[in-house]
């Protein structure tokens, strides 16, 4: 589901953003806890790990791991390079770690128990390969307790040079379950050519409704 873009979100300002420096290319973060239960296709997770190359994801034996740069199409078969129970807010082949590339990769939980949030950004991080490290991605994954509501922002998502070879330019925006059965897609971008700014969508838990808001 589409919803309005925020650049900033208050809730952000509510804690201290936490740094994690990717120092090779394509590979995983340790495990971070999320910091409150999230429910994931029926499934409850309090720990994740995240992929520089635009993910996240609750598989906690992907950590440390190599991560596969190239994004496919979903749903897609399991394995440790593509890990299943995964969120990619753009999946794509980001490298922060060169001397030639910018940008960082943070996470923060933030609020009060039981509406605290996750939020996982990427912050100005250069596209892969020194030719298009000058395109950036900004972009912010929010996890929402209790409502286990799903938010991807992207502030900007840009056409890399003409001459970066596909899989920089490829993208895929979408989450997926323990199979392939469990999976959704935003329209137009399952591994296509998206560049993007000012959007974010809404991957919304299905079951019971309760009654409660979310407001900025």
């Amino acid at each position: 589901t589409t919803i309005p873009f925020v650049a900033s979100l208050p809730c952000e300002t509510g804690g201290v953003a936490s740094s994690w420096g990717a120092t090779a290319d394509d590979y995983a973060s340790p495990v971070f806890p999320i910091g409150f239960n999230f429910c994931f296709y029926g499934v409850t997770y309090n720990n994740f790990v995240i992929s520089p190359n635009g993910f996240m994801t609750f598989t906690s034996s992907f950590a440390d791991d190599y991560s596969s740069y190239d994004a496919v199409t979903l749903p897609l078969n399991n394995t440790i390079q593509r890990p299943p129970n995964s969120i990619y807010g753009a999946w794509m082949d980001i490298d922060v770690s060169q001397s030639f590339s910018t940008g960082t990769i943070t996470y923060e939980t933030v609020g009060s128990a039981p509406f605290r949030a996750l939020i996982v950004k990427w912050n100005n991080c250069s596209y892969f390969g020194q030719v298009c490290a000058s395109a950036k991605l900004n972009m912010k994954i929010v996890l929402y307790e209790t409502s286990n509501i799903i938010d991807i922002y992207i502030g900007s998502k840009p056409s890399p040079n003409p001459t970066c070879p596909n899989y920089v330019k490829i993208a895929t925006q979408g989450i997926q379950g323990n199979n392939s059965t469990q999976f959704a897609v935003t329209p137009g971008r399952n591994a296509t050519i998206w560049p993007i700014s000012n959007d974010a969508v809404r991957f919304s838990p299905s079951g019971v409704n309760y009654p409660f808001t979310v407001t900025w």
